[in-house]
This record gives C-alpha cells, sequence and structure tokens, in this order.
C-alpha cells in the first residue's frame, strides 16, 4: 500500500496500529511469555518501525510511545529506539501530558523517567534548531506546555 501511494500515510498509520493492538505485547496482548512469541513479536515491530508513514499526523504519539515500550520489553537494540524518538520529536506537539509520564523503572526518588522525556524533547529541540521555517510558533507554545506541566507533576505541583 505504502509504495503504490494510493492510499493515505494517515489510513496506513490506522493500519499498523490495529495491527499492533493485536500482535504486540504492550498493545493489550500481555507480556512476551516464550522464546518463540518474542522472535514473533521482534519480527513485526521491526516491520511495523521500518514502514511506519513520515507524514506528520499519520500516527499518533501515543502510539509512538507504545512502539517504543514493545520495543523497550523486547530489548530491542538502541538504532530502532532511537528512530522512534525521532519520529516522537517531529510530532511532540501532538502529544498529551499523560502520555509522556513514563514510570520511573527502579530508580530511587524518581517518579517517572527523566532521561526517556528528556530524549523526546531535545529531539524536538534539535529538529527545530535544523530546520525553523518547518516548526511553527504554536507547536512550539504547545511543546513549553507540555514541559511545563511535566515539571509541575515531577515537582509535586498537579496541574
Amino acid at each position: 500500500m505504502k509504495a503504490k501511494e494510493r492510499v493515505p500515510e494517515k489510513v496506513i498509520g490506522e493500519a499498523q496500529r490495529a495491527y499492533a493492538y493485536r500482535k504486540l505485547p504492550g498493545f493489550g496482548k500481555g507480556s512476551v511469555t516464550e522464546r518463540n512469541n518474542e522472535m514473533k513479536s521482534e519480527s513485526i515491530l521491526k516491520a511495523i518501525v521500518g514502514i511506519l508513514p513520515s507524514e506528520k499526523g499519520s500516527i499518533s504519539c501515543s502510539f509512538l510511545l507504545k512502539l517504543q515500550e514493545s520495543a523497550r520489553m523486547l530489548h530491542f537494540c538502541e538504532n530502532i529506539k532511537r528512530d522512534l524518538v525521532k519520529k516522537m520529536g517531529r510530532q511532540l506537539d501532538e502529544a498529551h501530558l499523560s502520555d509522556l509520564l513514563f514510570p520511573a523503572n527502579g530508580e530511587e526518588n524518581a517518579m517517572y523517567d527523566d532521561e526517556k522525556f528528556n530524549s523526546i524533547v531535545k529531539e524536538f529541540v534539535m529538529i527545530e534548531r535544523q530546520q525553523p521555517a518547518l516548526v511553527f510558533y504554536s507547536t512550539k507554545i504547545d511543546v513549553g506546555k507540555l514541559v511545563d506541566g511535566y515539571l509541575m507533576r515531577e515537582i509535586g505541583i498537579a496541574g
């Protein structure tokens, strides 16, 4: 479908999301229990990430975050995780604060995974610096509000 460009990228993204929800751990299918399931899930995730639409808005930020969580559960290489962070950075303004509140994994005195949040924000800033004409002022405002909301929650001020 993608190669023939007959279907809008938003439709392709939605099809990928529906498929992931049925086939991947972390999308409602539970956890990976057997090595065969892990190998199958790994090949499905690699295929999905490999053909993700590049058009902004064709896939949701929350879907990308769930893909990243599956990649983490499957102990994927950093390249795939990095590709997902880049895609999230491109559309960070479309994210919801609740999508970005990643639980900290065993970090003492930490409620949320700051490193993951920071990597997505850094990617957004890098894109903005490299291609400032492509990042609208309203997009910067939306991302600023997300960062403010995150920081307010991190220091214990619910907003």
